[in-house]
């Protein structure tokens, strides 16, 4: 005789958070909870600190969560190394890590992972975390402020660094633009112990005449925006040119007496050089003139020219009445940049005669050697 049983309770079972396996047994397909889901998360505050000047290390604080874990683990892995423990902690918590380095050199991963059965299970969640000094650089030509970062041969550069690790190796890289060539690094110098650097301005040497770019680096570290620039040769000599007989003084000016040379320059460097070869428009080159007369006054004074290329430029002197003969002075002066120091001076004299309406000689001296 059979006899049937029947309980009144029910099993009740919320399935939304297990994961179902299955199980056949006796011809029977059994499905059972394996776990609870799992699911975590894990940041750092900031995920990127700043290290103050002349220490070595920044703090983030690393904190996380989960859920369906009773216990979590977390590691650290340096730069790809072998990870190790930071923390074990309930489903949540949080540390400081006090020892963030640097980048490059220094990158670390936090993984969490769920630690329930007392060992290493799967890993939950994971986050990078860095540190980066707050570096400033200048860098710049401290004897012509106005074109700087270009320099002119002769000129001085000045660097400064505030913000860096102690005893930071502070170098940059070149390329020149014309030819693709990579120089470098050069070193400039290393930070004090409180990460800070004010070197002694270094003069710009002939061997870096043409166009750069570059980038500085500080422990390794970018620092600064990248640098385009160039380096020009000193204005050495001005070659001035006129043609053997003047212009007719009546056109543009209309008046009859007198004389209009057409002047021509070209400016060199030391070695004959035209200083156009080495591209000089990225810093500006101007050629002023300042005309002086010695007699008569003239009824139209040209004044100064501002030029930049060779010329030529009308320059000279026209009366409205009979000239006997006169003697017209020219002070040619080079401005960099818009800045003309004492060494960028020129002079030369011309002596011009004329007897008869728009007629004249003029004659052109040699150019008067560079005085410092």
């Amino acid at each position: 005789m059979r006899t049937k049983y029947r309980s009144s309770r029910r099993l009740s079972v919320d399935f939304r958070q297990m994961t179902i396996g299955a199980v056949f047994v006796m011809g029977s397909l059994l499905l059972v909870p394996e776990a609870f889901g799992q699911s975590g998360a894990i940041s750092g505050s900031p995920s990127q600190c700043t290290i103050p000047a002349g220490l070595t290390n920044c703090t983030s604080d690393i904190s996380w969560t989960s859920t369906g874990t009773t216990a979590v683990q977390v590691w650290v892995q340096l730069n790809g190394g072998t990870p190790s423990l930071f923390a074990q902690t309930g489903s949540n918590g949080s540390s400081n890590a006090t020892w963030i380095g640097p980048l490059p050199s220094n990158s670390y991963i936090f993984y969490l992972y769920d630690y329930s059965s007392g060992s290493l299970g799967s890993q939950l969640a994971s986050v990078l975390i860095t540190g980066q000094y707050g570096i400033s650089l200048t860098y710049g030509n401290s004897a012509r402020p106005n074109i700087s970062p270009s320099f002119v041969v002769g000129d001085a550069w000045a660097l400064s660094v505030t913000g860096a690790g102690p005893y930071a190796s502070i170098a940059i890289a070149w390329t020149n633009v014309a030819t693709g060539a990579h120089l470098g690094p050069y070193t400039a110098g290393l930070t004090n112990s409180s990460g800070s650097y004010s070197g002694t301005p270094v003069t710009v040497v002939s061997g870096n005449i043409g166009r750069w770019t570059g980038q500085w680096t500080v422990g390794g570290e970018f620092a600064g925006s990248p640098i385009s620039m160039q380096v020009i040769p000193l204005p050495h000599e001005l070659s001035v040119g006129t043609p053997a007989t003047a212009f007719n003084c009546s056109y543009p000016n209309n008046t009859p007496y007198g004389v209009v040379a057409r002047v021509n320059w070209l400016v060199e460097d030391s070695g004959g050089v035209n200083i156009h070869d080495y591209e000089v428009p990225l810093v500006p080159l101007q050629i002023i003139f300042g005309s002086t007369y010695t007699n008569p006054s003239p009824d139209v004074n040209y004044g100064d020219i501002t030029g930049f290329d060779d010329g030529p430029f009308g320059v000279g002197y026209c009366s409205t009445g009979p000239i006997s003969s006169f003697t017209y002075g020219e002070s040619i002066r080079f401005a960099i940049g818009g800045f003309a120091g004492a060494t960028d001076v020129r002079s030369n004299t011309w002596t011009v005669t004329s007897t008869s309406p728009n007629h004249g000689t003029i004659t052109n001296s040699i150019d008067v050697a560079e005085s410092n």
